[in-house]
């Protein structure tokens, strides 16, 4: 081989591998963006069902004087 063809090789499999090296990085950071994304809406979701919880037990509360409070 000539030179300047094995310096197209070696600059074909620098590329390739640093190609590689980020195609990886990216794939872990999609992974690591879309585990916080889902912690975050699990958090918000248990957010929600506590004040659904308290609005609940209100309304319950509410029913509860109505029943006994009549106009």
């Amino acid at each position: 081989m000539t030179g300047l063809q094995t310096a197209f090789y070696i600059v074909a499999l620098v590329y390739m591998g640093l190609m590689f090296v980020l195609f990886i990085a990216l794939l872990v950071a999609v992974l690591v963006i879309k585990k916080k994304i889902t912690a975050a809406h699990q958090l918000i979701e248990d957010k929600v069902g506590q004040v659904r919880a308290v609005k609940d037990k209100v309304n319950l509360v509410y029913r509860t004087m109505r029943h006994f409070v009549k106009p």
